[in-house]
């Protein structure tokens, strides 16, 4: 399984870069490659360029997270280095880098007016009505750590490098006899006829002695390690913390309140009736046609659909429409009025009155935001005190007392943390940085995304070692059982194997409780859904003829397979395979442009790595970056 990750890393960076190449905006999960905080190391040079050690983790820990969920919460950084995943990570980001500089020194431009037409139409942040949201737009790229400015640029690298991916893909097209051929064969049904020997239902065999087991231990030594394990301490500062000392009184909400009354009032809002179409004639035939009361069925005549937009206020518009949904009076059609989303035609059905509430009737309400307010500013001050206090050499323990701060400590603990006997605050942030410290060392005070600091001090490291013989002895003698039936699921594969190919039919072949026979219904090569086979077996299964016979390694067990019938598709069936397949060749192919070209262009824009950074980037440990 190790080599196969291995060997699907070796084609990910082409196809990978053409995906992202590709996308239009990145704001959906894509960051840019150079936006990496403000650490000024770097761990690669391409050119001129630098990525720093902040943009490379946060790619690498995606592969990682990805493929924990394949393989399971054990799956480490350390083990996800030796398969390769730091260096695919690596020249993953050095690909998009050297097409970056590339279109720099040709001198693509792309204008900063044709980023924001394209993101007004962007149907993720429209509203009903089909104005742009900006909120939204702003929550995003907040959710990203960008600003408008940043996405604005990055937007501007992915057109640029777009242009080059049309360049390459222009000219890619398909040989009709290549695609007829291609899609005949994938049109193709096949009935197997199926044996599955589970290697957990074979007899068990006789019981190993010492000595076997002794050597199968030897053999196997690094399915025993035990992962790494740190022991350390978390100084916290939490909301909790910094609001104890809060006290607001009625008067200093009251001088609040007649400083700030603008934040407490309530606007007015509108519920309109809305149609936004591209093409002015039509809206003015909409408008010319429609009254107040027959808006909706006029604009369905016209295959348009009349939107109601509830609650709206002044900030949800664009400052275009204000004046006129705002000076509109209820009841009356207005429109057609041109912005950047189309030509809009309303009514509006309903005002809500804005209100300047008083004092007495939000009086809790203002007196909860200023105890918010002030303890945040609370929790930067003791911030302040603990930063001073390090500097001065203080232990945690002094610190903790001097400022009143809860002090935990935690023992032995793996990178996951389920070990821990009590709740580890603000987990994600101080469990990254207990792994990433050497023994000794501290961290600095870190800000945790759920509000509040933590500093943690790592006392000792257990390395990643092989557990001994006597306390792994059980499990040992469990790994010797299931490899002996795995192999006798074997042996009993190549027998039952020997006798399909003979042509001995299916119901003749015998077995125990531990073999399952079964014919399919007729499969192609790519159905994900079917579960007459093992997916793995499907590829094996399209390259035998009538009546061969095959033995399938699979997650169930041992699968002999045989083909039984073979139906060759219908020309319906020929013929709908054609575009799909032409797609997925023109990508490979442009995939594959994108390979050559980035191979290329290492010779001009040369690349140097940090190796020291770079091991410190995952380190030796056991445990995640």
């Amino acid at each position: 399984m190790l080599q196969q990750l291995r060997d699907k890393s070796k084609s990910f960076v082409s196809s990978t870069l053409l995906i992202l190449l590709v996308i239009s905006f990145g704001i959906w999960g894509i960051g840019d490659i150079f936006r990496g905080g403000a650490s000024k190391d770097w761990v690669v040079k391409v050119g001129d360029a630098k990525l720093s050690a902040n943009v490379l983790k946060r790619e690498f820990d995606n592969q990682v997270t990805q493929m924990r969920g394949l393989l399971g919460p054990d799956f480490t950084a350390q083990k996800a280095k030796e398969l390769g995943l730091l260096d695919r990570s690596i020249d993953k980001l050095v690909a998009l880098t050297i097409v970056n500089l590339e279109t720099n020194r040709l001198g693509f431009h792309i204008p900063r007016s044709e980023i924001v037409r394209t993101l007004e139409a962007t149907p993720q942040l429209r509203n009903a009505d089909g104005t742009f949201n900006k909120e939204m737009f702003q929550q995003v790229l907040a959710s990203q750590g960008m600003n408008e400015a940043m996405f604005i640029d990055t937007q501007k690298q992915i057109a640029a490098r777009n242009i080059i991916v049309r360049a390459l893909s222009g000219a890619v097209t398909t040989p009709a006899l290549l695609l007829n051929d291609l899609a005949t064969g994938y049109a193709q049904k096949r009935v197997a006829e199926t044996v599955l020997i589970d290697p957990r239902k074979v007899s068990a065999p006789d019981a190993p002695d010492e000595a076997e087991l002794k050597k199968h231990y030897d053999e196997n030594k690094e399915s025993y390690k035990a992962a790494e394990t740190r022991s350390f301490e978390v100084l916290t500062i939490t909301p909790a913390d910094a609001s104890k000392d809060v006290r607001v009184s009625v008067e200093d909400a009251q001088k609040a309140f007649d400083e700030r009354k603008a934040e407490f009032e309530i606007p007015e809002k509108r519920d309109l009736l809305q149609v936004v179409v591209s093409d002015e004639a039509k809206a003015k035939e909409i408008a010319d046609a429609a009254n107040p009361a027959t808006l909706k069925y006029v604009a369905k005549a016209q295959g348009e659909n009349a939107v109601p937009v509830d609650s709206i206020t002044r900030n949800d518009l664009p400052p275009i429409l204000n004046d006129a949904v705002f000076g509109a009076a209820t009841g009356k059609l207005v429109g057609p009025i041109k912005s950047n989303m189309g030509y809009h035609v309303f009514v509006v059905e309903k005002v809500i009155a804005g209100k300047s509430p008083e004092f007495a009737e939000i009086k809790d309400q203002v007196i909860e935001q200023l105890k918010k307010d002030q303890a945040s500013e609370h929790m930067v001050q003791i911030a302040n005190k603990v930063d001073d206090m390090l500097g001065a050499g203080k232990p945690l323990q002094e610190i903790a007392s001097a400022q009143g701060l809860a002090l935990a400590k935690f023992e032995l603990l793996d990178a996951s943390g389920d070990n821990a006997k009590t709740e580890i605050p603000f987990k994600a942030e101080v469990l990254k940085a207990a792994f990433q410290y050497n023994e000794g060392e501290s961290s600095p005070l870190l800000e945790s995304k759920a509000g509040g600091y933590a500093l943690v001090h790592v006392n000792k490291v257990v390395p990643s070692h092989v557990m001994e013989f006597d306390a792994v002895k059980d499990r040992v003698k469990q790994d010797w059982i299931a490899n002996a039936k795995t192999k006798k699921a074997a042996q009993l594969a190549e027998r039952i194997s020997k006798e399909l190919k003979e042509g001995k039919p299916l119901s003749s072949i015998a077995g125990d409780s531990a073999v399952s026979k079964k014919t399919s219904s007729p499969l192609v090569a790519d159905d994900k859904k079917q579960k007459d086979v093992p997916r793995e077996a499907l590829a094996p299964l399209f390259d035998l003829k009538k009546g061969e016979v095959a033995v399938v390694s699979t997650a169930d067990g041992e699968l002999v397979v045989r083909v039984k019938d073979i139906i060759p598709g219908t020309e319906k069936e020929i013929e709908e395979r054609k575009k799909p397949l032409a797609q997925k060749l023109e990508q490979d192919a442009v995939a594959g442009y994108l390979d050559a070209y980035t191979a290329a262009l290492r010779q001009a824009y040369p690349v140097e790595k940090d190796k020291a950074g770079l091991d410190r980037l995952v380190g030796t440990n056991d445990g995640t970056m």
